[in-house]
């Protein structure tokens, strides 16, 4: 179900104003809604609002589908794809947010002119179609074209009088730079968080809204980058974010990315409600002292999730085997870590990774009492981050992929 918003615009829809129908809508891949951005004052209220949404951009979405299809030009692009897996197996609902003007031609059609439509390939397309997902045109002004050429805009500071349709593919940058505003206090308008890669955007972004969504998240990535990934690389010199990691573990090969990830977020279904009802929690009716007790055991088991992963098969009997011969003490009497190590510099944080190691190797309801946090403890048990590279890159991308991100 897609969100149905209620908006304070400035004036009718030039459709509606002449009385004739709605403007066209052109999509790619999935749906797609518009905004006006040029008309549109504030959002009045928002109708069948997801549990959790989340807004990305094209950059995002072409790094995921270069992931998948090729060709790699970065390293940059593992973030970027990092980012778009963020999104579709971490949220329920997804906004692609792609910068565009309004037109109205001579002849009477009104529609929406994209650009940067070659920067989404197929794959992307395909990946994208496992969540909930659908375009969101920003719309930054509204022009006229006459004989191919556009005649007049509502902007009056605008450079496009006088250009012709076809030289707006080249526009991205620029109706990005006018979006980005609108990019940075829409999703606070809505209650969406923002999962952002495009320079123009990032820039003004605030903090979202995800809450447990991203805290889960920020409590794995330090530590399966500094310490899971800590081993002398011996053929290249990468280290994968942990949502990649898991989809190349699973994955054959680059072209069963979909699917692989359309069954990753099937079994992250659970996950995604218990971090939902977390999030609902923080508006509950629980006091602060019971609020604060909560979310510290929350975020020891999402602190927990690392060290699980790490923990082999022999470690995991063991414990199980110690378990039944002996009464587990209460988890707040062999578990301690600082209330914050990830803002630790790297020695307090390493020391802060082995204690919470060294309880978690001696009791799993640390992690197991979570959801969310045993979900994704149990995907991280990947084969070697290493061997995944090499099975699925060739030398040229992983000579490109050990190179710093531009």
């Amino acid at each position: 179900m897609h969100p149905h918003l209620q908006l304070i615009v400035t004036r009718q829809d030039e459709a509606t104003a002449r009385g004739g129908s709605g403007p066209a809508i052109p999509t790619i891949a999935h749906a797609a809604t518009v905004l006006d951005v040029y008309r549109t004052v504030a959002v009045r209220e928002v109708v069948d609002r997801p549990a959790s949404w989340c807004l990305t951009d094209l950059d995002a979405v072409s790094g995921l589908g270069r992931l998948i299809d090729g060709p790699i030009e970065s390293a940059a692009d593992l973030a970027r794809a990092e980012t778009a897996l963020r999104c579709i197996l971490l949220h329920e609902y997804i906004q692609v947010v792609v910068p565009c003007v309004k037109a109205h031609y001579g002849n009477g059609l009104l529609t929406y002119l994209r650009v940067g439509t070659n920067t989404r390939n197929d794959a992307a397309g395909a990946a994208f179609s496992v969540a909930p997902c659908a375009d969101l045109l920003f719309a930054t002004e509204y022009v006229e074209i006459s004989n191919g050429l556009i005649s007049r805009s509502s902007n009056p500071t605008s450079s496009f009088p006088g250009k012709a349709v076809g030289d707006l593919s080249s526009e991205l940058p620029s109706l990005s730079e006018a979006a980005s505003e609108v990019a940075s206090a829409y999703p606070i308008d809505v209650g969406a968080s923002t999962y952002y890669c495009s320079e123009a955007f990032t820039a003004p972004t605030v903090a979202g809204t995800a809450g447990f969504i991203d805290e889960l998240y920020r409590r794995v990535y330090r530590p399966w980058m500094e310490v899971a990934q800590a081993t002398p690389p011996m053929h290249a010199d990468v280290k994968l974010p942990p949502l990649l990691a898991i989809l190349l573990s699973r994955a054959p090969n680059r072209e069963a990315i979909p699917g692989t990830l359309k069954e990753l977020r099937e079994e992250l279904g659970r996950a995604r409600n218990e971090l939902n009802e977390l999030n609902a929690m923080l508006g509950g009716p629980l006091t602060q002292a019971e609020l604060y007790d909560k979310v510290t055991k929350i975020n020891e088991s999402f602190d927990g999730v690392v060290p699980e992963a790490l923990l082999t098969s022999k470690q995991r009997r063991s414990r199980r085997i110690a378990s039944v011969f002996r009464v587990l003490k209460p988890l707040h009497q062999i578990y301690s870590i600082s209330a914050d190590p990830f803002a630790a510099d790297p020695e307090k944080f390493r020391e802060a990774f082995e204690s919470t190691k060294s309880a978690v190797s001696k009791d799993s309801r640390i992690v197991a009492r979570s959801v969310s946090a045993a979900s994704v403890a149990e995907m991280l048990r990947t084969k070697s981050v290493q061997s995944v590279v090499r099975s699925h890159f060739s030398d040229a991308e992983i000579a490109l992929l050990s190179r710093p991100p531009r």
